[in-house]
């Protein structure tokens, strides 16, 4: 994986003759979602009076455990952005989707907070509180 290698000059020597230097990422996030995101997306669906679809029943049942989530970053400033690049990407914007039928009110609420799972960390950050800020630790 790159984030482990990336500090190697030998990993990506081109890099070096296009005049970058080696540099060691400090933090590596996975997103994630845990259960408590999927059982909002149910609330929601409940709320629209929209049949929750079966792939989103099966998530339910196999999403991972909140206690895995280190990380939950606020992006309420942001959900206008994101939901318009969601909309570039065909298989995301399909106009029939159970997302889409959701009212945008209610479907702004469900996706203002990203989170995510700490992989690994070169410096040290507090696993209490949440980590809400993605360059705690970094400075």
């Amino acid at each position: 994986m790159a984030y482990f290698v990336a500090g190697d000059p030998r990993a990506f020597p081109e890099q070096l003759q296009e005049g970058l230097e080696v540099w060691n990422p400090l933090k590596l996030y996975w997103g994630a979602f845990p259960r408590s995101r999927f059982e909002k997306y149910k609330e929601m669906a409940e709320q629209a009076q929209i049949e929750l679809p079966t792939p989103m029943k099966e998530f339910l049942k196999r999403a991972l455990p909140d206690e895995v989530i280190t990380t939950r970053i606020d992006v309420a400033d942001f959900v206008d952005l994101k939901l318009d690049s969601l909309r570039c990407h065909a298989s995301q914007a399909n106009p029939n989707s159970f997302w889409n039928k959701i009212p945008p009110e209610i479907r702004r609420e469900g996706i203002k907070v990203e989170t995510l799972i700490r992989a690994e960390s070169r410096v040290q950050v507090a696993r209490e509180p949440m980590e809400e800020d993605l360059f705690a630790g970094i400075g």
